[in-house]
């Protein structure tokens, strides 16, 4: 028994294998046993895998003389077996038959293909066969009589005694040619002793290795070839009337012509070509065809590819689509969502009511809310409003009949905080990790005023400089309160926020430059904000202070103006 192991992220394969002769006669087979398991330590049950055996001889890294592919799938405890010769799915190289046991030792390569298109790009090891199975070799044995052997005979085969005698040594005396010298026992080198005009270098050019001192190898071509290996793989972006058919074929080496074959039905009514035609090479292709189908259908499809040494076909696959699918959600606020569904086939029973239903929990249905959004098949929009800040809902488009009610496919979203009343005001940002105000499970942001506090305010003390004021995000209080500090203005932008009691809270200011230009982002949410531009708490120097543009054709922009100027004013506070 061996014991392999092999860790690929995520998967433990642990392959037990047993090498044993499984017949008395030939066809000969070698037992082969296998428990995969994951990263876990858990059986891999009812799995498909694919591996490639391979029996070397001499030596590892020697020459491969026997190789087979094998699909299988393990049981409920992951184990997997199968005789080696018997049966596989593809050889790929020589003939289990023909191996010679008798002639050196044999090992026995494992390669393992975890995308299971017959690619092995993953080697589990190489383990030497501790020893050779009688049935493989008791034929080959010859007898050895040593009767009446004595020192100095040599063994001889008589093929009319059909087995090894001892003989007489008819010349026990050797002659040394040019080069050798011969001392009792011992031969000696006498001729060329340099070590270095042994070494040459070697090039290979096509199919033939030159010596840098002249002479040179062919490399053999092959003469097998094998028809392609194909794989179906399940179909993709299923939509009413459309979807993509997906797999990959592997030509072997040879020039190969392939289509999909596909219908409602496993006589696969339609072909379409596989493009580029021909594919070649050994490199595996993949493929993903776009198909235009009827909605509400079943269909089956699968590969069919020829090359010089056969024809192939794979395995089949088979998908549905649907009658009714959900449409994207979209222009999702703290209170409202846009989605809405197409209808493809209303099966021969009109359609009579359809639009989108919704819920807190999974699969909803029209027992929880709905719109209704006409009748007939086709496309349509549904506007979902009454929705409550922050939460998470699941979506589905529904269509009503005579045979009943049928929905779509399940899509979840969530509403926006920002637009909701809170606190006195409106929320009008939530903080992210990185600004300041941020804390990890903790929802924090600002709120703006709910209406402008002024249209025409200066922002105050032109011509002195405050200092100490900064643009950033979350510095709109502290700069706020050195304005007031450092401006007797009664009027100033910064002291009327500062002096603001607004629905049981006192603690608004003026918003810096860039929480500022967040009102902006989400003025839409907000709501009340219009008029040119509104004041940010941040000194641009001793005349001149930033604001933000919120109307016209600079809209959005951040303005350093003039302080006397009269614009709009708008508090927030944070949370």
């Amino acid at each position: 028994m061996r014991i392999l192991k092999i860790i690929k992220p995520g998967i433990l394969l642990i392959l037990m294998i047993f090498c044993g002769s499984m017949y008395a006669q030939l066809p000969q087979g070698i037992t082969f046993q296998a428990i995969a398991r994951n990263s876990s330590g858990n059986p891999m049950s009812n799995t498909n895998l694919q591996i490639r055996l391979s029996i070397i001889d001499s030596a590892q890294g020697g020459t491969t003389v026997y190789q087979e592919l094998r699909a299988v799938q393990t049981n409920t405890q992951g184990v997997f077996s199968f005789e080696i010769g018997v049966n596989p799915n593809y050889v790929t190289i020589g003939n289990f038959s023909a191996i010679n046991w008798t002639s050196g030792k044999k090992y026995l390569k494992i390669d393992y293909d975890p995308t299971n298109t017959f690619t092995f790009s993953l080697t589990l090891g190489t383990v030497e066969f501790s020893s050779v199975p009688y049935v493989f070799t008791a034929s080959g044995v010859t007898y050895i009589d040593p009767s009446g052997a004595q020192n100095g005979n040599i063994l001889t085969y008589s093929s009319s005694a059909g087995k090894f005698q001892p003989v007489t040594n008819p010349n026990l005396n050797y002659n040394a040619g040019t080069g050798i010298s011969i001392s009792g026992n011992t031969i000696s080198n006498t001729g060329d002793l340099s070590n270095s005009n042994e070494l040459q270098t070697l090039s290979i050019s096509n199919d033939t290795i030159f010596l840098s001192d002249g002479g040179f190898v062919k490399i053999p071509v092959s003469n097998t070839s094998y028809s392609p290996i194909l794989i179906a793989l399940p179909a993709t972006e299923i939509q009413l009337y459309s979807v993509k058919m997906n797999g990959t074929i592997n030509p072997r080496g040879l020039i190969t012509q392939a289509m999909i074959q596909w219908g409602t039905s496993t006589n696969f009514e339609d072909t379409i070509l596989i493009t580029p035609p021909p594919i070649s090479g050994v490199t595996t292709y993949s493929f993903s065809i776009p198909v235009t189908l009827n909605a509400g259908t079943n269909y089956y499809y699968r590969i069919k590819a020829a090359n010089a040494a056969g024809t192939s076909l794979s395995n089949n696959i088979s998908f549905s689509t649907p009658f009714l699918i959900t449409e994207n959600i979209q222009s999702v606020t703290h209170n409202s969502a846009i989605s809405g569904g197409e209808i493809g086939s209303d099966g021969g029973y009109p359609i009579t009511a359809r639009g989108v239903c919704w819920s807190v929990t999974p699969l909803p249905t029209i027992q929880n809310n709905f719109t209704d959004d006409g009748t007939g098949t086709g496309g349509f929009s549904s506007y979902i409003t009454g929705l409550t800040p922050g939460t998470t809902y699941y979506l589905r488009a529904y269509a009503t009949n005579s045979q009943g009610t049928m929905y779509g496919n399940e899509l979840t979203f969530t509403t926006s905080l920002i637009g909701s009343s809170f606190q006195g005001g409106i929320i009008a940002y939530i903080y992210q990790p990185g600004d300041i105000g941020y804390i990890s499970g903790e929802t924090h942001g600002i709120i703006a005023a709910p209406s402008d506090q002024s249209t025409s305010s200066s922002w105050g003390c032109a011509g002195t400089a405050i200092g100490n004021t900064s643009t950033a995000l979350g510095s709109g209080m502290a700069n706020t309160s050195s304005i007031v500090n450092g401006c007797a203005d009664l009027f100033s932008a910064a002291r009327i926020c500062s002096d603001l009691v607004l629905n049981g809270y006192s603690d608004w200011y003026l918003p810096s430059r860039d929480e500022l230009s967040l009102l902006y982002a989400n003025k839409e949410a907000i709501g009340g904000l219009g008029g040119y531009a509104y004041w940010s708490s941040s000194e641009g120097d001793s005349n001149n202070a930033w604001g933000v543009i919120f109307d016209g054709w600079n809209s959005g922009a951040q303005s350093n103006d003039l302080k006397d100027f009269q614009i709009n004013v708008r508090a927030i506070r944070s949370f």
